[in-house]
Formats: structure tokens, sequence, C-alpha cells
């Protein structure tokens, strides 16, 4: 083992296996996300960055930089970028048992992607599991970045996504048309907007996915005070954005029965997203007949990625087991 918890979070970010990934750890248009807070994260070690969420298990956190550390030390090249500036990080499976392939979008309130928190270590736990991965670092904005606001650049960046994994799918040894997708907090909102009809794969051509795993996600604007409506929809859809925009971008109002079957994870606890969000999803569902599974957890906060110590600990192999049922 190359790292412990009780690390520095820099000393572990800025080993040389992971070159390729500078900037991308948490992927962000504008400053650095390890130097936000008055105190430098990059000082930190991983055990004590669960002070900030207690959701982020450093032992989860661990798990995904041992394993991306490990497909760094066998490939070339493991980070790729999009042609709209986006990048993915490829991580394959040591023993591959499945050509489905997973897409991880983490979360970071459409302001930055916090892959290393979410997106790893649920690919680590994919991998040994036998399916290969691509965390995807999809387009974010803040402070005004994009006047005409961020959306649909995220969806997007799925979409090209997909067909990067497509046009190199013999390369890399998966079916890209047999994919799964998850996404957490606002993460979870982009990959609940790919499974609508009017914004998600249907509209660019694209296969629905055969899972889709919203975790803790940011729905839309039903359950969130004015405050923080503004500010997000000013963020998604620029400074005198159409308040129809809200209602198109909330997830739960573009279900329909073409949606694909959905695994959907979130704590009753969560003090960022409200477990609402995900009730309103699951009735949606419900109502459309769509497949689903909602597991609520009854401890887990938020940002809990992988889940291990939380209520939802174990909720990735359950999922899949769900997936196999449907088919």
């Amino acid at each position: 083992m190359r790292f412990t918890v009780d690390m520095k979070i820099g000393d572990i970010v800025s080993h040389p296996l992971f070159e390729q990934m500078e900037g991308q750890f948490v992927s962000k248009p504008e400053g650095d996300w390890f130097l936000e807070t008055g105190e430098s994260r990059y000082e930190i070690s991983l055990k004590d960055l669960q002070k900030e969420c207690i959701g982020w298990d450093p032992g989860d956190l661990l798990k995904g930089f041992e394993r991306l550390a490990d497909i760094a030390e066998k490939r070339e090249q493991y980070v790729y970028g999009l042609e709209s500036g986006a990048k993915l990080i490829y991580m394959p499976a040591d023993e591959k048992k499945t050509e489905t392939v997973g897409i991880m979008c983490a979360g970071g309130g459409y302001t930055c992607v916090c892959t290393f928190i979410e997106a790893m270590p649920v690919a680590a736990r994919l991998n040994e599991l036998g399916m290969d991965c691509f965390l995807l670092n999809y387009r974010t904005g803040s402070c005004g970045l994009y006047p005409d606001g961020l959306m649909p650049r995220p969806l997007d960046d799925i979409a090209l996504a997909w067909r990067f994994i497509k046009d190199h799918q013999d390369e890399f040894g998966v079916d890209a048309e047999n994919y799964i997708i998850a996404g957490y907090s606002a993460g979870g909102h982009a990959v609940g907007m790919w499974g609508t009809k009017k914004f998600g794969s249907r509209r660019y051509g694209i296969p629905v996915p055969r899972l889709l795993m919203p975790v803790y996600p940011f729905i839309g604007f039903d359950n969130r005070p004015f405050d923080r409506i503004k500010r997000s929809a000013e963020n998604m859809f620029g400074k005198g954005y159409d308040e129809s925009l809200l209602d198109r971008f909330t997830v739960s109002h573009q279900i329909d029965e073409g949606y694909p079957r959905t695994y959907i994870a979130h704590a009753v606890d969560d003090p960022a997203v409200t477990i609402q969000d995900s009730i309103d999803l699951a009735a949606a569902l419900q109502e459309k007949g769509v497949p689903y599974v909602f597991e609520k957890a009854p401890f887990g906060g938020h940002g809990f990625g992988l889940g291990t110590g939380s209520g939802a600990e174990g909720w990735v192999d359950r999922a899949l087991e769900f997936m196999e049922k449907q088919i």
C-alpha cells in the first residue's frame, strides 16, 4: 500500500503516478478546491478531511487513490481529453467480468466536480466486481463564467464522453451501448436529466443507459429556498433566466414511460440536498411505471460516495443486483 489515511492529501495527489491527474481530482474552472478553506486541504490528512463532511469516509477515499495508482502503474494513458475541455479518467477492472461499462459523474454544486471523493471509490468497487469505468469531469461554472448559463453543457459532455467510448470501444474492450451511469448530488441532477426525453440521451441519439443511478441527487427547484433557487438558477441558466427553465430542468417533472430503470440512494439526514428530492423522483417514476428502487438510508449525511460506515453501505452491489434482475 502506497498511501495511508494519515498522509497529507498534498503528498498523495502530488505522487508521480498521478501526473496526468493535474487539476482532475477536483476539477474546477477557476481557483483551487484544495485551497478554498482557511486551512489548505493539501496540509490535512484524508482522516482529517472527514471533519468537513461525515460522509467522506477516509478508507473509501484511500481505496479510490490506491486503485487509480494501480491503473497508472500499468497504463501509459488513463486521462483523456474531450473536445469541450471535459476530461475522462479511465479505470478498467483487472479481471473484467462484463462488457457493461460504467460512467461516473461526481458532484460539486455545478461549480466543481469532486471526483476523488465520490466517483473514484465507487469505480474502485465496480472494478472489483469486474466492470470498467470512466469518470467524467464535465464542465462546471460559477461567477458568471457562462453568461448564458451552464446548461446544457454537462449533458453535452456526457454525450461527448459516450461517443468517445463508442469510438474506442474495441480498444477498451467494452460495449458502449451496454452502459450504466451514476451521478452524485449535482452530478445526480445531470444524470437524472440524461434519462429524460427532451434533454437526455434520446435527444442526442444515444441509447438510454441500462441503469441510471442518482445518489443523493439534486433533482430540481421544488424543494429549495428562494435564495438557493436564485443562486443555482443563475449559474445554470444565466442572469435574467426564463423561469420556465426551473420546471424544465426539474427531473421529476420530466419523467416519461421511456425513462431508464433507476436506482436511487439518499440518506434521511442529508443536510445539503433534502431527501424530498429523491422522494419526488421516486413518485414520478412510480407514476410512469418505470422500474426503480429507492434506497432510503437511515443515516449517512451528504457525499457518502461508496457509503462505507453509512446506512447505505453496500448500495453499489445492490444496485447491480437490481439491474441484473430487470433483464
